[in-house]
């Protein structure tokens, strides 16, 4: 639970950074203003496509995964694995 609640901070404040409210980012994004301040509070983890839709907004974000397929996002894990980058500015 403590890297789900800092994977949500670091959202945040790269939201606040930018000078986006919750509403605007959520709206860019296509996604709820509640689910956003879900994941900004580490209440929940994104599927890989709500992950994108975060980025879309200008808040990259990083999965790395291993060769099983499996999301090291938990983790946070540096084994060899690709790594995929979405971080679609606007």
């Amino acid at each position: 639970m403590e890297r789900q609640v800092l994977f949500g901070s670091r959202i945040r404040a790269i939201r606040e950074a930018k000078n986006l409210s919750r509403e605007v980012a959520a709206e860019r994004a296509g996604i709820h203003p509640n689910y956003l301040g879900e994941l900004e509070r580490g209440e929940k983890w994104p599927k890989i496509e709500m992950m994108e839709r975060v980025a879309a907004v200008g808040i990259p974000v990083k999965v790395n995964i291993d060769s099983g397929g499996e999301a090291e996002r938990h983790s946070g894990a540096k084994a060899n694995s690709s790594r995929s980058e979405a971080t679609l500015a606007r």
